[in-house]
């Protein structure tokens, strides 16, 4: 194996580590900096994650619009819906 080649493999296992600390971000409240209130439930969130994920989430989080002050966002639509959204 060439030198090259170890190095691809690395980086491989690094990304794993990447996406498993990515994953566990979205699923904890872990540093969160946005909570979503979607029928009386409370949402933490990570406004960062939300919005490279989603051009939605981008202009609601970033986009100049009231919220992007609001530490606290309250959404009238299904919770189940905002979920999915999220995800």
């Amino acid at each position: 194996m060439t030198e090259n080649s170890r190095l691809s493999v690395e980086e491989i296992d690094q990304t794993a580590v990447l996406v498993a600390q990515l994953a566990h971000l979205y699923v904890t409240a872990d540093n969160a900096d946005v909570t979503f209130i979607v029928q009386g439930e409370y949402l933490p969130a990570h406004r960062n994650i939300l919005a490279a994920r989603s051009e939605y989430f981008r202009a609601l989080l970033y986009g100049g619009l009231k919220e992007s002050k609001q530490n606290e966002i309250s959404m009238d639509v299904p919770v189940e819906a905002f979920k999915y959204l999220m995800t």
